[in-house]
C-alpha cells in the first residue's frame, strides 16, 4: 500500500493529502487550487512553475529542458513533474488569477430582446385540507391555476413541505402547463433566466429578466479545466486516459459555472432559485463534456460527435444549481469542431439574414468561421493552437492583469501597456499579436517570420537593435527588461513565439481562403468581417490585417461584435423564436472539414507569411477605420 504525502500550499495555507508517486499538478486539483498547465500535465510547455521547499530531487528531462539553472537553484520546479516523497510545501509563484479581460466586459451587445418565454408565476393562497375537503395536493393546486395540468418531478417531491410551510399562500411559476417552481410568498416579480458560453479557455455567465428581457448582471472566470490542458484534444485524451476522467471533467466545468451563479445572485440580490430557464453554447467538445457525453470519437477522423440536435434537460439532472426543475436547452452543435457557440455567433450576427455576404470569425482556441447570407451559410473550423490565448509561448499568460495587452513601436522606441496597468508579468494573445507586426513593420522579421541576426540588424535604430538578442540559444527581442517588471527577468518574444503565431494565424486565413473560393467570391466582394470573442474583441484591427490573420480589407470593413456566442444564449433564452432559429441555422449551415481538402495545405503555408503589404495602403486602411 502506497504511503500518503501531505503537500501544503503557500500562501493559501491549503493542505492535501496525496499517494505517494502523484505530483504537485494533482495535488493542487485536489486541493481545489488552479495552476496555469496548458498541455495538460504531460512537461511540454513549463507553465506550471512552482517552488519547492526542503525536499530535492533529481530534474526530469522536461525540468532540464524548461528550467534555467537560476531557477533551480531557486528552488523552482514543474508541478506536473515533481513527485514528492515527503511531506513537502510548495510556494505558489503566480496565482492562476481570474481573466479581466474576459468575455462578460464585451459591452458592444445590443440589449436582448424582449419575448414571450411561456413562463408565468400565479400568487396562490389556497383552501386548507379538512374533512370535508380532502383532495390530493396536487389536486388542489392545480385546481386554481388557469395554464398547468402536470408538476415537475422535483415540484412533487417537495409539494407537501413547501405548502404547509408557507401556510397555503405560495407562487407557483408555471412553463409549458407544467408547474416547475412553488415559492413562499408572492414572488410575481421575480421570473429569471441565465445564458451560459462554455468557452475552452473562459466560462461566461449572463441573468437575465425575462419578462423585459433585460441583462441584468453578467460574470466570466477562466475554465477551470484548464488543468487538465489548455485545448480540447487535451481534455479529451484525459477523459479516455483516466478511469474518471470524463467524470472529473464534467465535475470540473460544474463547479466554475456554479461559482459564477453564486457571484452574481450575490451581488444582485438574486435567488437562484429563482432561476428558471438557462441556454446553454460551447464548442462540440465542451457541450460534450458538460452533459458527461463520452466525447472521445471528435479526437479521431472522422470526428463525429455523439449528438448535435438541441438538448433539453433538468437542471438538477445536469448539477446546475438554478431552479431544481428548470429547464436547460443546450443549444444544437453543427459538426465535431464547429458547436453551439458558432450557432451562436450567427444568430447574434444575424448572418443568416443579410443581404450581403459576411464572414464570422469567433477567434480562440480552436478558430471557427463561418460565411454566408440570408441565401445560406457555409461554415469550417481550423485548429488555431492555444498561441491566441498565451499558452505556447515563452511567456505566454491569460489575459489577467499584468498581462501585456497591447504593443506599439514609435519614434523608433517600444511602447507597452498592460491590463489593469499593472507591472508586467508576461503576454497574452493581443500583446502577441501587436509585437509580431509591430516587429514585422520595423523590419525586425522579415516576411517569412525569420529574426535579423546581428549582421542583418545594423541598419536599426540603436534601441531596437540593443532589444534584438540571443536567449536560450535562439534569437529574441525584448519587450520588458528585468528591472522593469514582476518577474525581474527580461520579458521577451522569442522567434519560436513568431513561429507559434505564424502557425495559429495561417490557419484561420487559410480557412478564410478556402471559405470565400467556396462561396465563389472574391476579396472586394465581401461586405465584411465580424470578429467575436474575447481574443477578437480586444486585438487591433491594424495588427490583424498587418501580420495576415486577417486579409487586407478597409478597417471599417471590420466589425468588432464581442461575445456574440454568448448574447446568441441570451437571444436564445429571451425569445422561444430565436431558440427555433438556433436549430434551424444548426441544421442549414454546410459544414466543410478543411484537412479533407487537398488546397488545405497550400493555403496554409501561403498564409504562414506575412504579408508584404504596401506600407501606404496599410495607412489608408488605418486612416478609414472605425
Amino acid at each position: 500500500m502506497k504511503s500518503e504525502i501531505v503537500v501544503t500550499f503557500f500562501p493559501e495555507g491549503k493542505r492535501v493529502r496525496i499517494e505517494e508517486g502523484k505530483s504537485i499538478l494533482e495535488a493542487a486539483y485536489k486541493a481545489g487550487i488552479l495552476i496555469d498547465a496548458p498541455c495538460g500535465g504531460k512537461g511540454l510547455c513549463g507553465k506550471c512553475k512552482v517552488k519547492i521547499r526542503d525536499e530535492f530531487l533529481p530534474l526530469t528531462p522536461s525540468e532540464s529542458n524548461l528550467l534555467t539553472e537560476s531557477e533551480v537553484s531557486q528552488g523552482v520546479r514543474l508541478a506536473c513533474q515533481f513527485r514528492p516523497r515527503q511531506d513537502v510545501v510548495v510556494e505558489l509563484l503566480e496565482p492562476f488569477r481570474e481573466a479581466t479581460m474576459g468575455k462578460t466586459e464585451l459591452e458592444k451587445e445590443l440589449a436582448v430582446v424582449k419575448g414571450d418565454v411561456g413562463i408565468n408565476k400565479y400568487f396562490l393562497e389556497l383552501p386548507k385540507p379538512s374533512l370535508d375537503d380532502q383532495r390530493s395536493d396536487e389536486e388542489r393546486l392545480l385546481s386554481f391555476l388557469p395554464n398547468a395540468d402536470r408538476l415537475a418531478p422535483w415540484v412533487r417531491r417537495a409539494l407537501p413541505t413547501h405548502l404547509r410551510e408557507a401556510d397555503f399562500r405560495v407562487t407557483a411559476t408555471v412553463f409549458d402547463k407544467e408547474v416547475i417552481a412553488i415559492e413562499k410568498g408572492d414572488s410575481r416579480d421575480e421570473i429569471y433566466g441565465v445564458a451560459i458560453d462554455i468557452g475552452t479557455t473562459t466560462l461566461a455567465a449572463y441573468i437575465v429578466h425575462l419578462p423585459s428581457g433585460r441583462k441584468v448582471a453578467s460574470y466570466s472566470a477562466l475554465n477551470p479545466q484548464t488543468v487538465f490542458g489548455a485545448d480540447v484534444i487535451s481534455r479529451i485524451s484525459y477523459s479516455i486516459e483516466k478511469d474518471s476522467g470524463l467524470e472529473e471533467l464534467r465535475r470540473k466545468v460544474l463547479e466554475g459555472l456554479n461559482g459564477l451563479l453564486e457571484e452574481l445572485c450575490g451581488f444582485t440580490g438574486i435567488c437562484q432559485e429563482r432561476i428558471y430557464k438557462a441556454t446553454v453554447v460551447g464548442n462540440t467538445c465542451m457541450t460534450h463534456l458538460f452533459l458527461g457525453v463520452d466525447a472521445r470519437n471528435l479526437a479521431f477522423s472522422p470526428y463525429v460527435p455523439a449528438f448535435s440536435r438541441m438538448v433539453k434537460t433538468r437542471a438538477r439532472t445536469v448539477g446546475l444549481n438554478i431552479c431544481p426543475d428548470a429547464w436547460v436547452y443546450v443549444l444544437p452543435n453543427i459538426a465535431g469542431f464547429v458547436g453551439a457557440d458558432t450557432v451562436g455567433v450567427i444568430l447574434a450576427t444575424g448572418l443568416y439574414r443579410k443581404n450581403k455576404v459576411y464572414i464570422a470569425l469567433d477567434v480562440g482556441t480552436n478558430g471557427e468561421m463561418a460565411i454566408g447570407s440570408k441565401e445560406g451559410i457555409i461554415v469550417c473550423s481550423t485548429a488555431a493552437g492555444p498561441a491566441f490565448e498565451g499558452a505556447h509561448i515563452r511567456f505566454g499568460m491569460h489575459a489577467t492583469p499584468g498581462a501585456i495587452n497591447r504593443v506599439y513601436i514609435i519614434d523608433n522606441d517600444v511602447k507597452i501597456s498592460t491590463i489593469n496597468g499593472e507591472a508586467p508579468r508576461g503576454i497574452c494573445g493581443s500583446g502577441l499579436l501587436d509585437a509580431v507586426a509591430e516587429m514585422f513593420k520595423a523590419g525586425i522579421i522579415d516576411s517569412t517570420g525569420r529574426m535579423l541576426n546581428e549582421e542583418e540588424a545594423k541598419f536599426l535604430p540603436s534601441c531596437l537593435r540593443e532589444r534584438l538578442r540571443t536567449c536560450e540559444g535562439e534569437r529574441c527581442f525584448v519587450l520588458s527588461p528585468r528591472g522593469e517588471n514582476a518577474l525581474g527577468e527580461d520579458i521577451y518574444i522569442s522567434q519560436r513565439d513568431v513561429r507559434e503565431l505564424q502557425l495559429a494565424k495561417g490557419a484561420m486565413r487559410a480557412g478564410i481562403e478556402i471559405l470565400l473560393k467556396k462561396w465563389g467570391i472574391g476579396l472586394d466582394e465581401l461586405a465584411g468581417v465580424f470578429l467575436a470573442g474575447a481574443f477578437g474583441n480586444y486585438i487591433r484591427k491594424e495588427s490583424a490585417v498587418a501580420v495576415g490573420l486577417l486579409p487586407p480589407l478597409p478597417l471599417n470593413k471590420i466589425y468588432m461584435v464581442g461575445n456574440a456566442a454568448g448574447r446568441g444564449a441570451m437571444m436564445a433564452l429571451a425569445s422561444p423564436r430565436y431558440l427555433r432559429k438556433a436549430e434551424e441555422i444548426a441544421r442549414k449551415c454546410r459544414y466543410i472539414e478543411l484537412s479533407a481538402l487537398p488546397e488545405f495545405t497550400n493555403h496554409f503555408m501561403d498564409a504562414m507569411s506575412f504579408p508584404e503589404y504596401n506600407a501606404l495602403e496599410l495607412e489608408k486602411n488605418r486612416k478609414g477605420g472605425l
